[in-house]
């Protein structure tokens, strides 16, 4: 289950580092 938390934190972070930064979606990770 630990797998699951941890992709499921990185789907939220990259949901508002969307919302934050929607000019920087470009830029690599």
């Amino acid at each position: 289950k630990i797998i699951t938390n941890t992709t499921r934190l990185a789907k939220r972070q990259q949901t508002f580092n969307k919302t934050q930064f929607p000019n920087k979606i470009s830029a690599p990770i």
